[in-house]
């Protein structure tokens, strides 16, 4: 009878310790589910040939830090420490004696974390499909 006992005391402390350890893994999944969804994200698009809409997409205010074509060519001073809104959009001018760019890189500050991201956007056709990089720093 003790051996019994003691084997039913050692499955429930296992199971316990089980319980314990694995309960709280899909919770953290769902809290960084939760900060992903609830995060801002940019998007880019063509409206003509040297104008581009730069629209947030995400499901909080950004802060933009800074936005440039390149390090050494940065066009868009008068954008940084601007607030963007969730759907909110603002229309950009590259110089034309840019020839056609690839990239522009926007780095932002959600307003509720206060976690800076750095996004690089393609410049695309409204026809293209959208294939985005997203860092995380």
């Amino acid at each position: 009878m003790q051996i019994i006992q003691a084997i039913l005391l050692g499955i429930l402390t296992i199971a316990v310790i089980c319980g314990v350890v694995l309960i709280p893994i899909p919770f953290y999944r769902l809290i960084r589910h939760q900060k992903r969804i609830h995060r801002p994200y940019f998007t880019i698009e063509e409206l003509n040939d040297c104008h581009y809409i730069l629209k947030n997409t995400g499901n909080s205010e950004a802060i933009i830090e800074d936005l440039f074509l390149t390090p050494e060519t940065k066009y868009f001073e008068g954008v940084n420490g601007i607030s963007f809104a969730p759907q909110q959009t603002i229309t950009i001018e590259l110089p034309e004696k840019e020839a056609d760019p690839k990239l522009i890189e926007l780095h932002y500050r959600d307003t509720n974390s206060k976690k800076l991201f750095r996004q690089k956007l393609p410049l695309m056709k409204l026809t293209q499909s959208k294939e985005m990089s997203y860092d995380e720093q």
